[in-house]
Parts: structure tokens; C-alpha cells; sequence
């Protein structure tokens, strides 16, 4: 009799841990499937914001025809990118920038003790840009210093075509048009988007 019970009851476990693993499998399943289907609907709804943004019409129309992801943006390719851009190395730009702000800093102290205001108005337009030059190349540099510590293929930013519908405001008509919108992978925000390169037809010999 403690044997049939104990039989029983082993039975039923083994049958409630196999119902729970097939409803966990189907979850999983539902899951990937919904989140599949509404990656689409998510890269519209951040394209949408964007264009919006971009636009000071309030009744701003926008019909998304299609969408489909087209490349991706990793790690080393920021990287590349920033060192192309900076030309020389960033520690080095620092260097220079930060010892031209020192001394225009150094002759605007000058101009104030001596009450040179013309001069100290001159030098002080100088002083704005470099100081935004300054902050600019240090957030650079951060920047580089965080990539260095990801994964050199981590992905940043999808690279999403669309092709949509829009009208034109005061006239209601529609035009068609494509674009690239760079999608962050964390925030799913558009942060940046540029036109679709027009394809040259192919030459016929």
C-alpha cells in the first residue's frame, strides 16, 4: 500500500513538473513570437516620434509602408568612426586646446586687472568656443573610454529602411519617400536619420 502511494504520488510530480516545463516552453514561445511581431510596430512608433519632432505641424500624416532592418552599428565601428572624425588622437587634441584656453584665460585676467574692456570682450569670444571644443572632446573621450571596456561587437544602433507616405501640409497631398533611421538597441529612440542613397540604374551594353 506505501508503495502504490509513494508511486502515485511520485507520478504526479513528474507529471506537474512536465506540464510546468511544456507551459514554460509554450510561454517562451508566445513570447518570442509577440515580441518578433511587434518589433516592426516598435521601429514605427520611434520613426513616427521622430519625424514629428522634426515637424511644427501639429496634424503632422504619416503612413508607414514598410520597414526592415538593414544593418547594425557595433562598438569598433563607433570607435572607427570617432578616431576618423577627431583626426588626431583625442588625448592630443586635449592637450592643445586645453593649453590655448589656459593662456587666452591668462590674458583676459590681464585685460581685467588692467580694464581693458574692448580687449576682454575680443578675447572672450575667443574663450566660448574653446571651452565648448573642451567639453565636446572630453564627452569624446569618455565616450571612447566606455566602448574600450564593452565588447568590440556589441551591437549599438539598428539600421532600419523605411519607406512612407506623408502629406504635404496646406495642400493634403502625399509623397513617398525613404529614409535611414539609426535605432539606439537600449532605448529603441531614432537618433539619427539621413536619406536613402538613390540607387544608379544598372548601365545596359
Amino acid at each position: 500500500m506505501l508503495q502504490t502511494t509513494i508511486f502515485f504520488t511520485v507520478n504526479i510530480a513528474i507529471k506537474y513538473m512536465v506540464d510546468k516545463a511544456v507551459t514554460a516552453t509554450v510561454l517562451i514561445s508566445l513570447c518570442c513570437l509577440f515580441f518578433g511581431c511587434n518589433s516592426s510596430d516598435n521601429d514605427i512608433k520611434a520613426i513616427w516620434s521622430y519625424e514629428q519632432r522634426q515637424t511644427a505641424d501639429p496634424d503632422f500624416r504619416f503612413y508607414p509602408l514598410e520597414t526592415k532592418t538593414v544593418g547594425q552599428v557595433t562598438v569598433n565601428d563607433s570607435l572607427t568612426f570617432i578616431k576618423k572624425s577627431l583626426v588626431q588622437p583625442v588625448d592630443t587634441l586635449l592637450k592643445q586646446n586645453s593649453k590655448t584656453l589656459r593662456s587666452l584665460l591668462q590674458m583676459q585676467t590681464l585685460y581685467v586687472r588692467y580694464d581693458m574692456e574692448t580687449m576682454r570682450e575680443s578675447i572672450a569670444a575667443e574663450i566660448r568656443p574653446l571651452e565648448a571644443s573642451q567639453k565636446w572632446l572630453n564627452s569624446m573621450k569618455a565616450k571612447m573610454d566606455n566602448y574600450r571596456n564593452m565588447p568590440s561587437d556589441k551591437v549599438l544602433l539598428r539600421k532600419v529602411e523605411c519607406r512612407f507616405e506623408y502629406e504635404i501640409p496646406l495642400t493634403s497631398k502625399k509623397e513617398t519617400k525613404d529614409k535611414i533611421y539609426y535605432i539606439h538597441t537600449t532605448s529603441g529612440n531614432v537618433v539619427q536619420a539621413e536619406e536613402k542613397p538613390l540607387t544608379k540604374p544598372a548601365s545596359s551594353n
